[in-house]
């Protein structure tokens, strides 16, 4: 069935997540119901259906080698995009394009060398967050704080996809590793995007990470492996809903706990 939600429940929390995350960072400057906005605006959940029914068959076809089975598929996600190029901004939108194409093809890679490929199910979770810069590029409303709510996104989500990794007993994966993808970004963020709120997000991840390296317990078991996969959506939707909260009360107040050594606006 070509059209179909991805079965795995994590892959739908993040879809979810990242596009709410997106809506709410493209829209929040208070022109939400500008009559201008609403193709844009209906084009990109247009594109977030898409992508949601067809994601699990165009990656499991182009991971497997079966190249034409997709371009029917791709044709359809595609639609928006060109719709979203003619009425905004042309560039925005094939960077956006390309940049995805690109991570489709480093998901399909490993994959083909090893089909149980770690780095595989990490690029892929990485593609999947993308669904977050639809909005930003259809609204023609991206800007430096944009890109960096995506790269919180990405490494948050990657960085616990690496986490669970480390935690199946089939997989040999030093704890360290997860640690590592992930603590690079409070420095970053205390740099660029000093945001109390998202630096609290930020706390339970990082004591997560950290524990995990001197108690690093392996599941092997199904059901301890859905109980972990359960509690890492938990975190996850506490993760975003700080993130929304974040930018909603960024705009009354300001948020930042120290002032921004690189200014990015």
């Amino acid at each position: 069935m070509i059209f179909r939600k991805p079965p795995e429940p994590s892959v739908r929390g993040i879809m979810y997540s990242c596009f709410t995350v997106g809506i709410v960072a493209s829209v929040i400057d208070g022109y939400i119901f500008e009559p201008y906005l609403l193709i844009p605006l209906s084009l990109a959940i247009l594109s977030f259906i898409l992508q949601f029914m067809l994601f699990s068959f165009v990656n499991e076809s182009f991971k497997r080698g079966k190249y034409r089975r997709i371009i029917a598929p791709l044709a359809i996600i595609s639609l928006p995009y060109i719709l979203a190029a003619i009425y905004g901004d042309l560039l925005l939108v094939i960077i956006l394009i390309i940049f995805k194409a690109i991570l489709l093809l480093l998901t399909g890679l490993p994959y083909r060398v090893n089909p149980d490929n770690m780095l595989s199910y990490l690029i892929g979770t990485l593609l999947i967050t993308t669904v977050y810069l639809d909005p930003p590029v259809f609204l023609t409303n991206i800007s430096p704080d944009t890109i960096i709510i995506w790269v919180i996104l990405a490494t948050y989500f990657t960085s616990t996809s690496y986490y669970v990794e480390s935690r199946l007993a089939h997989r040999e994966v030093n704890p360290i590793y997860p640690f590592i993808t992930w603590i690079w970004l409070i420095p970053i963020s205390l740099l660029l995007y000093p945001n109390i709120l998202f630096l609290i997000a930020m706390v339970e991840p990082t004591i997560k990470h950290i524990y995990n390296i001197f108690n690093n317990v392996k599941f092997s078991k199904a059901v301890d492996i859905v109980r972990m996969g359960r509690m890492e959506m938990r975190r996850g939707y506490l993760f975003i809903s700080l993130i929304i909260l974040g930018i909603i009360l960024e705009q009354f107040i300001n948020l930042n706990i120290v002032e921004p050594m690189i200014k990015m606006d």
